[in-house]
């Protein structure tokens, strides 16, 4: 939902049911900044400190999980951590997430095994664990459950009734079901808080659920005293490493104003959440959704429109149709590829829809020219893409972000990169195929895609690269099949749109000849259409 001066406008849709303001979503990391106003919120009540050490509370939450640790398992260097460091992700704990634990005891007992990233408050790196912290000693300092706390002391003074993990006693019907950008399946997620066992839904970093209305009056709460005082707000909005504040991200518009915000993600439900607050322009953006693309819906594609919208500035669009050019039935069929895999154009709605689960088929209306041969090695990244073939991290150390985990990535990298070579054989090559600028808080950066070629197939991989030149990897699921409505150009002319890549190709039919075009900006692939196949 998008808000200006106080005012709702409008909801976002999914397909089995309207989206109504009082629909509930998961809100991801989101929730930090509720971990973070409950801590203030101590505080403020003279029960804690922020300077206080995480050593204080170890005693009390370890004898409140059932763990009893021993001699020498709370080591120095996490005792001193203190409470501002984790609230800030300076604390140097590794992130780890406590629902791949079987229980709070061994979250705890594998938390304190880990390793420091770095010595605490030197170094940013972004921390679930932290939060997780946090809440717990929200819940042993109050003395009442966590989310209890929550609920009492902010989330209903603020006028907050639909904000929480198992409070309010949620309808199913109220929460909004999840997709799989890469299967287009709709299902209830079963690992939502509520599905939870009891001693896991507990989570300061994440998960909690709540309704654009709810955090609209929560941003109305925080523009004055009512949940915390000027001074705790103050502690709120105070960055300290890489634009983090307390459970915020502080950031500068294109315009000089103020933007305070923070995304939510879970790749795995399909959890993606935007909460905006253009604190200088009197607006807010909410956007809550119920699928994501590769962590890609809200905070950079969607919120980056509506902000260019809202303000002033570019927005990409697919390329003017014209409804006058008539669609032919003769067109409708199956169409074999070169790949060998089918093409299907079928007639749908008065709309013409081109569907294919050939993953390069899935390419070509995609990313056109992801195939294509014309586009050169980048030695950069083929340095590091061999290194990683052949065990040599450093060309991939030296190209990462400067707050980036080096060791976690490696670790995920190694896996991955272990189950590629089993199934599609040797590494042969990876090229970029396509870029795209964003800008994510004001920050420019090109997103390049690249297209790893192994033995027997292929992957995508998607590189960010900051002002500074330095690189961030994640992987880019390919779905299992793609549908794209085709909006008319001409005469046996159309045009595909991806909203993932803003790209797309023209098709063109030659009926008589039984021909498709699929053209790109640098190349031209032609299925043929299987006069075999039943329409």
């Amino acid at each position: 939902m998008v808000a200006r001066v106080g005012r709702p406008r409008r909801t976002l849709h999914r397909p089995t049911a309207p989206v109504e303001p009082e629909t509930a979503f998961d809100l991801g990391s989101i929730t930090k900044q509720f971990t973070a106003a409950g801590i203030l919120r101590l505080e403020m009540d003279g029960k804690l400190g922020t300077t206080d050490r995480l050593g204080s509370y170890l005693p009390s939450i370890a004898k409140h999980v059932g763990l009893e640790p021993t001699p020498g398992q709370v080591r120095e260097d996490v005792a001193k951590i203190t409470l501002h460091q984790l609230l800030t992700h300076t604390s140097g704990l590794d992130n780890l997430y406590v629902d791949q634990s079987p229980a709070w005891k061994e979250y705890l007992a594998k938390l304190l095994a880990q390793p420091l990233l770095a010595p605490p408050g030197q170094e940013f790196h972004y921390s679930n664990s932290g939060y997780d912290l946090l809440a717990m000693i929200v819940e042993v300092v109050s003395g009442v459950p966590y989310e209890r706390y929550l609920r009492e002391k902010l989330f209903l003074p603020a006028g907050m009734s639909s904000t929480g993990f198992d409070l309010p006693p949620w309808r199913r019907d109220r929460i909004a079901r999840y997709q799989d950008w890469t299967t287009r399946e709709w299902v209830f997620p079963v690992e939502m808080p509520l599905d939870r066992p009891t001693r896991l839904r507990l989570s300061g970093s994440g998960g909690m659920l709540s309704t654009v209305d709810d955090l609209y009056r929560w941003h109305q709460a925080l523009l004055g005293d009512r949940i915390l005082s000027a001074a705790a707000r103050e502690k709120l909005y105070h960055p300290v490493q890489e634009s983090y504040a307390y459970g915020w991200r502080i950031g500068t518009t294109d315009r000089g104003t103020r933007v305070i915000s923070h995304g939510g993600f879970d790749s795995g439900l399909g959890v993606s959440a935007g909460f905006y607050r253009f604190v200088d322009d009197d607006a807010v953006l909410i956007v809550l959704a119920n699928t994501n693309m590769n962590r890609q819906l809200n905070m950079e594609i969607v919120a980056g429109w509506v902000q260019g919208l809202l303000f002033g500035g570019a927005v990409p669009m697919p390329p003017p149709s014209s409804p006058a050019s008539s669609f032919r039935p003769a067109m409708a069929g199956r169409y074999k590829l070169p790949s060998g895999g089918e093409l299907e154009i079928l007639w749908r709605g008065h709309q013409l829809v081109a569907a294919t689960a050939d993953p390069q088929g899935i390419l070509l209306l995609s990313l056109p020219d992801a195939l294509g041969d014309d586009s050169p090695e980048d030695e950069a990244m083929t340095r590091i893409f061999h290194g990683i073939d052949t065990g040599d991290w450093e060309p991939l150390r030296a190209a990462l972000w400067a707050d980036a985990s080096f060791d976690g990535l490696k670790r995920r990298t190694t896996g991955w990169w272990a189950q590629q070579r089993k199934e599609l054989g040797s590494f042969q090559s990876v090229r970029p195929v396509h870029q795209v600028w964003r800008k994510l808080d004001g920050a420019p950066e090109l997103q390049i895609f690249l297209l790893v070629r192994f033995e027997r197939g292929l992957r995508l991989v998607r590189a960010l690269r900051n002002a500074a030149g330095r690189y961030l990897f994640n992987v880019e699921n390919i779905p299992e099949r793609i549908e794209m409505t085709l909006a008319p150009q001409g005469p046996g002319t159309y045009s595909a749109w991806s909203l993932r890549f803003q790209t797309g190709p023209r098709l063109v039919f030659d009926a008589g000849a039984g021909t498709l075009k699929i053209l790109g900006q640098r190349s031209v692939t032609v299925a043929r259409r299987d006069a075999t196949a039943r329409n």
